[in-house]
C-alpha cells in the first residue's frame, strides 16, 4: 500500500491515530530519555509547569511531552519528587484551564505544596471575562473565539476543561494556602518575559485583542 493511502487511512480512523500517536510518543521518549538535560543548579528552586515549547533558562521545565529543553516529563498536577516547601516559583502559562474544573483546587494546592513560605505561584490563563468581551466586539462572531475557550486541540494535552476569570481565580489561590493575590505584568522581569500566551495577543479584525489573565499568588 502506498505511504500516502497509509496515511489517510490512519487519519480516518480513531483507533489507528491513536496507536499511531503512542507508537510516536514511545519513539519521542526513549530519544528523551537518551539525551535528557540535566537540572539547573542554583541556590532557588524554580518550576515552570506544562513549558512546552518555551525553554525557561534558570527554571526546571516540566511537561507532559518529551522535548529537548524538557528536565522532566510528567504529569503537572502530581510534583511527589519535590518537597514540601522547597520551590521559590512555580510558574504556568495557560496549562491550568487543560484540568477538569473540579480538580483545580486539588491541582492548586498541590502547586502551592511545593512553594516555600513567602514563595509566588504565577499562574496565566485565558480570562473568560476579556473572551466575551471580544466575541461581543466582533458581532458574535463564534469563530475567533474557538481557540481560546476550547484550545487548539491538535494533541492530547492541548484541549481546555474550564474558564476563569479573576474572581473565581483569586478565590482558587486563596484557598490553596496564598495570603496574597495580584496581578502580574509580562515583561517587567526575566522571570515574567517568557514567550509565551501571558503577553500575545489575538489579532482579529485589525485589532489586537489581549485575553490572558495573570494573576500570582504568595504563599502564606
Amino acid at each position: 500500500m502506498p505511504l500516502q493511502s497509509i496515511k489517510s487511512a490512519v487519519k480516518r480512523s480513531p483507533l489507528l491515530s491513536t496507536l499511531a500517536r503512542g507508537v510516536v510518543d514511545g519513539v519521542d521518549r526513549f530519544k528523551w530519555s537518551l539525551h535528557r538535560p540535566p537540572l539547573p543548579q542554583g541556590s532557588e528552586l524554580r518550576l515552570h509547569l506544562g513549558c512546552g515549547d518555551v525553554d525557561a533558562p534558570g527554571f526546571v521545565n516540566i511537561d507532559g511531552r518529551p522535548m529537548r529543553h524538557v528536565h522532566l516529563v510528567q504529569p503537572l498536577d502530581r510534583l511527589d519528587r519535590f518537597a514540601d516547601n522547597s520551590a521559590a516559583l512555580v510558574y504556568a502559562s495557560h496549562c491550568l484551564e487543560h484540568f477538569p474544573h473540579a480538580e483545580l483546587p486539588r491541582v492548586l494546592k498541590e502547586w502551592c505544596r511545593v512553594l516555600r513560605p513567602g514563595g509566588v505561584v504565577r499562574v496565566a490563563v485565558p480570562d473568560f471575562d476579556a473572551i466575551i468581551a471580544m466575541y461581543q466586539d466582533l458581532g458574535r462572531d463564534i469563530g475567533p473565539t474557538q481557540l481560546a475557550l476550547m484550545g487548539g486541540q491538535d494533541y492530547p494535552f492541548n484541549f481546555h476543561y474550564t474558564i476563569l476569570n479573576e474572581t473565581s481565580l483569586t478565590q482558587l489561590l486563596k484557598d490553596a494556602g496564598c495570603s496574597i493575590v495580584r496581578r502580574w505584568q509580562p515583561g517587567t522581569s526575566a522571570e515574567t518575559s517568557l514567550p509565551d500566551w501571558s503577553g500575545r495577543s489575538a489579532r482579529y479584525g485589525g485589532r489586537d485583542y489581549f485575553i490572558s489573565l495573570n494573576l500570582e499568588g504568595v504563599k502564606s
